[in-house]
């Protein structure tokens, strides 16, 4: 995907979801956020956009280096955030922790889990919440709204291929949470329906086929 995609202010996560996120949203960030070590004060957000998870992280009070491909995505990251702990990078450096969200079915997952591998210190952890490319749900909305060239990366996020693409870059105490069996937006803005929603998509079996999959990893 290149950077002159996503300099389009239509293909950027709008100002309003990223400020007042709906409930399923923010319930989905909370989590990945809870499975952060509690010592890491400093990490980065990779693929960052205009800062879905970026700006809740700084709200929490961490450090934030978000790094993307699109210079127009940072700028108006910066504008919205105005927050003197947030830095931005077009590249990846050394951090603590890197996380995401909806962003490794754009990358080549096995040339970057390297790169995440390399630039982690002796430690650090990973954790990215993505589409999971066997619920049938995401081939419903690619074909209606959306498009598949840009979006066919989905396929390669799935339970086994990326506990396997992750073992072989060297990552271990593998963690993948399932958030979700239905779309979000079902849940009705309902934090009884969206707990529900999450609570079913993490269990045995059922987690494969999740609308979400929250993914963990370290490097020890």
């Amino acid at each position: 995907m290149s950077k002159t995609y996503f300099d389009n202010s239509d293909k950027q996560y709008q100002e309003k979801l990223i400020l007042s996120p709906p409930v399923h949203t923010k319930m989905e960030i909370e989590i990945l956020i809870s499975k952060l070590d509690k010592t890491v004060k400093e990490l980065t957000d990779f693929g960052s956009g205009t800062g879905r998870l970026t700006i809740p992280l700084l709200k929490k009070h961490y450090k934030v280096t978000a790094v993307d491909i699109s210079q127009n995505s940072l700028n108006r990251l910066k504008l919205m955030a105005n927050n003197k702990e947030l830095k931005t990078s077009l590249k990846i450096t050394k951090s603590e922790s890197v996380v995401g969200c909806d962003v490794l079915h754009h990358i080549n997952i096995d040339k970057y889990f390297k790169i995440f591998y390399e630039k982690l210190k002796n430690g650090g952890q990973i954790i990215f919440s993505e589409p999971n490319g066997w619920n049938i749900f995401w081939y419903l909305l690619i074909y209606f709204k959306l498009n598949w060239q840009e979006e066919k990366g989905i396929t390669k996020i799935n339970y086994f291929n990326i506990i396997n693409k992750l073992k072989k870059s060297g990552f271990n105490n593998i963690e993948i949470t399932g958030l979700g069996i239905l779309p979000g937006p079902f849940c009705m803005n309902s934090n009884f329906l969206c707990k529900l929603n999450y609570w079913l998509g993490n269990l045995p079996i059922i987690k494969l086929f999740s609308y979400r999959l929250l993914i963990g990893a370290r490097k020890n």
